[in-house]
């Protein structure tokens, strides 16, 4: 069999509840590649409260040192977030200090699905106006940027696996912000 995979790094990104960890976790057991989540726990934590009280320059130095590190996997990683996570709070002139960004699918679901799949898990939904931002933000930079779209809530799981996986061969590192 051809492997689908002719890189070592894949990045799903996305808001809250739009699938990412699911089809990490589907595509790594598919692919046998490690799960990567740079931002996972108390510094995903430590992040967050950086830019949320707007000391930018301290969030975008913590997470690209947790993106840095995480990059230098010696195998075949499926990542869970990345670049586009933060792209989505920290101010656009810091974006050109994340290049280059490793090959990125962006899983997208609609607010009444995101907000459906939190109260499944059992996690508060929040302020709906935020999720609304969110969802949207992650679209429009996106679709700005030329990274592919897998819209989770229209397809099955396993149909979404698919779809990513025949969009990888396409995907590449970028090394400009140019919109494509």
């Amino acid at each position: 069999m051809r492997d689908p995979l002719p890189g070592q790094i894949l990045v799903l990104d996305g808001h809250d509840a739009a699938g990412k960890s699911t089809l990490v976790g589907l595509l790594s057991d598919r692919l046998g590649a490690q799960v990567v989540k740079p931002f996972a726990g108390p510094l995903g934590d430590l992040i967050a409260w950086l830019w949320g009280d707007g000391r930018f320059e301290e969030a975008d130095m913590v997470a690209r040192l947790a993106a840095e590190r995480a990059n230098q996997v010696s195998a075949r990683a499926v990542f869970d977030r990345h670049w586009l996570s933060l792209f989505t709070v920290l101010p656009e002139r810091m974006w050109e200090r994340w290049l280059p960004l490793p090959p990125t699918v962006l899983c997208w679901a609609d607010v009444e699905t995101t907000c459906r799949r939190l109260e499944i898990r059992g996690e508060p939904v929040g302020d709906r106006a935020a999720h609304e931002y969110y969802v949207d933000r992650y679209r429009v930079l996106a679709e700005r940027l030329g990274v592919p779209i897998v819209d989770t809530a229209a397809s099955s799981e396993e149909d979404c696996v698919e779809e990513i996986l025949g969009l990888w061969p396409n995907l590449g590192y970028h090394t400009t912000l140019r919109q494509r």
